[in-house]
């Protein structure tokens, strides 16, 4: 499990762009690991900290898919992290982004 852990790790960083095909192979790779959800969790938040602004709403995207197509304890783990992340990326984002953000 640790080489695919590496493997989620590095396709969450290089999630730049909203792709839908990157994002359900992300997902389909967080319902494989379940067990190890904390750790992606962890992942997917920091990258999201360390994203520049605009390269932020995918790995919103990709934490919403994950919730929505495995939920489970990611609702809960995301739901812990969300009032850190949230607010923060949609100050930093355009308008565009923003209006994304709210649905």
């Amino acid at each position: 499990n640790t080489m695919s852990i590496d493997e989620f790790k590095e396709e969450v960083y290089n999630l730049a762009t909203v792709n839908g095909r990157s994002i359900k192979k992300l997902t389909d790779l967080a319902e494989q690991l379940k067990d190890e959800a904390v750790f992606l969790v962890e992942i997917i938040i920091k990258s999201i900290k360390e994203s520049i602004p605009n390269t932020k709403l995918p790995k919103f995207y990709l934490l919403d898919s994950i919730t929505k197509a495995v939920g489970g304890k990611y609702i809960e783990m995301f739901a812990q992290h969300i009032k850190s992340v949230y607010p923060v990326t949609f100050k930093q984002s355009p308008n565009s982004v923003k209006k994304k953000l709210l649905t």
